[in-house]
């Protein structure tokens, strides 16, 4: 067989059960999120679990039927820049500082995700 790649599912499942199977309760939304950065998938074939074919999206599936628990890949926004929701921008993207950083050039950013199960 091949090599196993990206997150390990068995994990990931255990995870969400133990969050779901919080002492107080939960009643909040599990997003599970990807940044392939144009390459994620939810549903690879072949994965990094004790059974090669639990994919990602196959384990928030055994739990999307009763709860708040959703994939979201950001491969799918990766090239929307938005402003934050305190000025009235809603949509999903990413946010973009203005500033370069003086060392490497770069500019930070990170996603803002509109907190639904909509954008799956």
């Amino acid at each position: 067989m091949g090599s196993k790649r990206g997150t390990n599912t068995d994990l990931l499942r255990t995870l969400i059960q133990a969050i779901l199977n919080h002492p107080d309760g939960f009643i909040g939304e599990i997003i599970v999120a990807d940044n392939g950065q144009g390459g994620g998938r939810m549903d690879r074939y072949q994965n990094n679990a004790e059974d090669y074919s639990q994919s990602t999206q196959k384990v928030v599936d055994l739990f999307s039927r009763t709860s708040k628990v959703s994939t979201f890949l950001w491969d799918t926004i990766r090239q929307n820049r938005v402003n934050e929701y305190s000025s009235g921008d809603i949509n999903n993207g990413y946010i973009v500082n203005a500033t370069a950083d003086s060392e490497t050039g770069l500019k930070t950013s990170y996603p803002s995700l509109q907190p639904s199960l909509e954008h799956m």
